[in-house]
């Protein structure tokens, strides 16, 4: 558990701050990054095996997901730190309480309630690095009496931009590592791409650099000059390239500025009946800017300054004088709960709430390059590098992701029968789920006329009704059997059921010997069953293309391919079972120790398969066969052995990902 306090004086800014100091999160989870739609997210990954996989609730009912991560996913930056009481940790399988996402554990945010007077918070931060810096102002009020409370909390936090060049580890570099003379593009840079000035050769195919190159490396930040291509590329290579350090203009974490109002209250309206709402709303704004736009250019006419042949060529361009992309993101939340817990009969606990929240996340994205405004260009001998010529190239993109999600919840719990340890506790319940979520790019992001940026629009809805059974059998006063089951009807993936039982065994007050086996399940997000055609410049090693130039295949390095993603609307869901065996033990003052052993395996795992499985398949002779089995996939080359066309990927179940390990946490408590 991590409490509000732990988070303050630990300097943790957000919900997603504390989390990484999660064992079970050691594997890492994304904090908003620049440089992607997803820039404003913050996501938790328990165990590692991705972040759809573990469930995010708040005060106990499911978070809405991100419409930025498909609709499923949680968005961690959207809840206010300041509003925050604790953090609870589930590590297990908990599908058969939660349902859907609960697969790897469960992360429950409780929200302050309860609170009495008033308090407000003011801090600053500096790295002692360049880059970083954090502002929070926080204001919470709140008055109770024996027939209710009212909490207001106001949230207010500021982090400012990285940018690669600010850290030596994300900063652009060329180091010869073999010693051979040569710097080459795939073996021995970082943070350089082909896209500065490249041109193909008409005649060989090869790249080359364009003729002023050097004059571009002398007069344009950016550009490094000609350097060797390395491995050959979808087997046309050879020669060089006009490189440009896109690191060294882009950012690394993105800035951010939050701003959250929340209120809750609770009221006995009966002696054994209780009103209880919530309402928070939350802004978020982040600001990302990386390099300029890179992208082909098709069609270089004759007499150009990067033509010095006598046909139209192609090649691969920064367009630097349109200015460094930068993108805006504001997410706007809105999330409120009504609902009424009581007593019936002295002996059955009951609760009925109603939850809805909507996401509105908006995506602008500047100084892109316009293909409608290049060729306008050169049809009308409107020179590029004038400001009209830019301005006529330069496009804003815009992209609105929505999510509105309901949720009605009923459930009671009672005592019925009796065993030696004491009575027999049942919980049962039922709730439903509707989701309706959409995707929308502008006109010309979906026509495929922006250079440096794609997608396009999808929308999808969702029905989920779910019935649920808990059981606690107290058979000795050492031993506490659990048991749960869960059944999910989804109106698009179908129906699921799956159980979970526990053991605990307390021989001593001091140590706790436990264990609990589970089932569980991922439905596929909307996305992923409805989003449209994306493209996506995807790196990827062609073996093929290395063994056929008697490269060794140790030495092959990656190159970037032309990639269109297609969705899977005949997805199912994903399985899993989780066991685990734990001690816990109290028994030195002051020092509680928790040791886990884990092993959770998930079939079904709705998995990409990528421009580097196909080159695996084409590597290994079954890529027919793969090819075949899923018809959307596209993976073709020509007589000269470069592709003939933008490489096709999508996504399907079937393969497994499994995790085992110790899970060790320590907690001594120091006394003044």
């Amino acid at each position: 558990m991590i409490t509000f306090s732990d988070m303050k004086d630990a300097g943790r800014l957000s919900v997603s701050d504390a989390l990484q100091s999660l064992t079970g999160n050691s594997f890492g989870a994304t904090l908003p990054s620049s440089g992607s739609g997803a820039q404003s997210q913050s996501t938790i990954n328990l165990l590692g095996i991705g972040s759809g996989r573990t469930l995010v609730l708040l005060d106990g009912k499911r978070l809405a997901g991100s419409p930025s991560l498909g609709g499923s996913t949680a968005n961690l930056s959207s809840i206010p730190a300041a509003a925050v009481e604790r953090i609870e940790v589930l590590k297990d399988g908990a599908s058969a309480i939660y349902g859907s996402d609960a697969i790897a554990g469960v992360i429950n945010v409780i929200l302050k309630k309860d609170f009495e007077g008033i308090n407000f918070d003011m801090s600053f931060g500096r790295p002692d690095a360049d880059g970083g810096d954090t502002k929070t102002m926080s204001f919470t009020a709140g008055v109770s009496s024996d027939k209710g409370s009212i909490t207001f909390v106001y949230d207010h936090q500021e982090q400012g931009l990285i940018s690669d060049s600010m850290r030596d580890y994300t900063s652009a570099s060329m180091v010869d590592k073999n010693g051979d003379g040569i710097i080459s593009l795939a073996d021995d840079t970082v943070g350089i791409s082909k896209y500065g000035a490249t041109i193909i050769n008409p005649i060989t195919g090869k790249k080359e650099a364009s003729p002023i190159c050097d004059q571009l490396a002398a007069t344009v930040p950016g550009f490094v000059g000609a350097i060797d291509q390395g491995t050959w590329e979808g087997g046309i290579g050879g020669g060089e390239v006009c490189g440009y350090a896109y690191a060294n203009v882009s950012t690394n974490s993105a800035s951010t500025k939050r701003d959250a109002v929340m209120t809750s209250m609770d009221y006995e309206i009966l002696d054994d009946v209780e009103i209880y709402a919530r309402a928070m709303f939350s802004k978020n704004e982040s600001y990302g800017q990386y390099a300029p736009a890179a992208a082909n250019w098709d069609g270089i006419p004759v007499g150009n300054e990067h033509n010095p042949y006598n046909v139209e060529i192609k090649g691969n361009f920064r367009w630097y004088g349109i200015g460094p992309r930068g993108t805006l993101i504001e997410d706007y939340q809105q999330d409120y709960i009504v609902g009424f817990r009581g007593m019936l009969a002295d002996s059955v606990e009951w609760e009925v709430s109603y939850h809805r929240a909507k996401l509105d996340y908006h995506d602008t994205g500047r100084d892109y390059l316009s293909y409608g405004g290049l060729y306008y260009n050169l049809a009308n001998d409107i020179s590029l590098g004038t400001d009209e010529g830019q301005a006529n190239m330069s496009l804003t993109t815009y992209r609105k992701n929505q999510n509105v999600f309901d949720h009605i919840f009923a459930g009671a719990g009672f005592e019925l029968g009796e065993l030696s340890g004491g009575m027999i506790s049942h919980y049962v319940g039922i709730e439903r789920y509707e989701t309706q979520y959409s995707s929308t790019f502008d006109s010309q992001s979906e026509a495929g006329l922006v250079g440096g940026s794609a997608g396009n629009s999808s929308a999808g809805s969702r029905t989920n009704d779910a019935y649920f059974y808990e059981i606690s059998l107290p058979v000795t006063e050492e031993i506490l059997l659990s048991g749960a089951y869960r059944y999910d009807d989804y109106s698009d993936v179908g129906s699921k059921g799956v159980p979970s039982f526990k053991v605990e065994y307390r021989p001593m007050d001091d140590l706790l010997i436990r264990g609990s086996y589970s089932k569980g399940f991922r439905a596929p997000s909307l996305d992923e069953l409805l989003g449209q055609d994306s493209f996506s410049a995807t790196f990827a090693t062609d073996y093929n293309a290395c063994k056929a130039q008697n490269i060794e295949l140790n030495k092959c390095a990656e190159a970037q391919y032309d990639n269109t993603i297609k969705s899977n609307s005949n997805l199912k869901p994903e399985t899993s079972t989780y066991m685990n065996l734990g001690v816990v033990y109290s028994g030195i003052e002051d020092l509680t120790v928790k040791l886990d052993y884990f092993d959770v395996e998930v079939e079904d795992v709705v998995a990409d398969i990528t421009v580097q499985d196909l080159m695996y398949a084409e590597f290994g002779g079954v890529l027919d066969k793969l090819l075949t089995n899923y018809p959307t996939l596209s993976y073709e080359r020509d007589q000269n052995g470069a592709f003939s066309e933008n490489i096709v990927t999508t996504s399907d179940n079937g393969a497994v990902s499994g995790r085992t390990g110790l899970d060790l946490r320590a907690n001594l408590q120091t006394r003044n």
